[in-house]
């Protein structure tokens, strides 16, 4: 955050550093969620197939 926005002291920081630091958190976690997701899916099918064997 430092480098993106130039911050050097506590004192620089401003609501829109907050908010986008937020938004950029919350963009991790939606990522970490598909990836998630897409792997309990994989994983579902391969039980299914496996019962049917």
């Amino acid at each position: 955050m430092q480098t993106e926005f130039s911050i050097e002291e506590v004192e620089d920081i401003k609501a829109i550093h907050i908010k986008r630091y937020i938004q950029h958190l919350q963009q991790l976690a939606e990522e970490k969620r598909v990836i998630v997701n897409c792997m309990v899916g994989i994983l579902k099918k391969a039980k299914c197939i496996y019962d049917k064997i």
